[in-house]
């Protein structure tokens, strides 16, 4: 299967590594700079990975219409909202989301400030918060300002992923969609 990293090799039994894409690409820049590494110092004259072939990427493009996403907030809990909130109206990932304390949020200039040690690209990165999503966060650092936590439930953060599957299970079109988070 191409989309599996690992796959069982037929004659024995044991997995062999079957890179998707992406990881391909990963491989093959990391080659390209050793090999560049090694014509410098005379090691080599020529960089082989140059003559090999990318593989093609396989995009996803996800467009959600706003009855769509109308329908998600309306059948979100309290705890998927903020969530929901959160990815659909800044692009934050879920991992993101989860570890944001409110000592990140400024409120007052409307903004959310992630130090590099949060994000993927490991790159600080600062987030304005639109105003309809600015009166939410407004509206629930009011309502509760004790937790350390934005999406907290009593101090501790939930599971997104139990959380995504069962807003799924209540959305059948976002099954059929095969919606991720990573979608929003």
């Amino acid at each position: 299967a191409p989309n599996r990293a690992f796959e069982t090799a037929p004659d024995s039994g044991r997995r062999r590594f079957s890179p998707v894409p992406p990881t391909v690409n990963r491989m093959l820049a990391t080659l390209s700079f050793f090999f560049n590494w090694c014509i410098e110092r005379g090691y080599m004259t020529a960089n082989p990975a140059f003559r090999v072939r990318q593989p093609e990427m396989n995009t996803r493009v996800v467009s959600l219409d706003p009855g769509r996403i109308t329908e998600m907030l309306n059948e979100a809990n309290p705890y998927q909202l903020k969530w929901l909130n959160l990815a659909i109206f800044t692009g934050m990932r879920h991992g993101e989301m989860g570890g944001l304390r409110w000592n990140q949020v400024t409120l007052d200039a409307g903004l959310i400030h992630l130090d590099g040690k949060e994000t993927k690209s490991k790159r600080s990165r600062t987030i304005t918060i639109p105003h309809f999503l600015l009166a939410y966060l407004q509206g629930l650092r009011s309502e509760n300002p004790e937790p350390e936590f934005v999406i907290g439930v009593n101090g501790r953060v939930k599971s997104f992923k139990t959380s995504w599957n069962h807003l799924r299970e209540c959305l059948p079109w976002m099954m059929e969609m095969k919606l991720r988070i990573h979608d929003l």
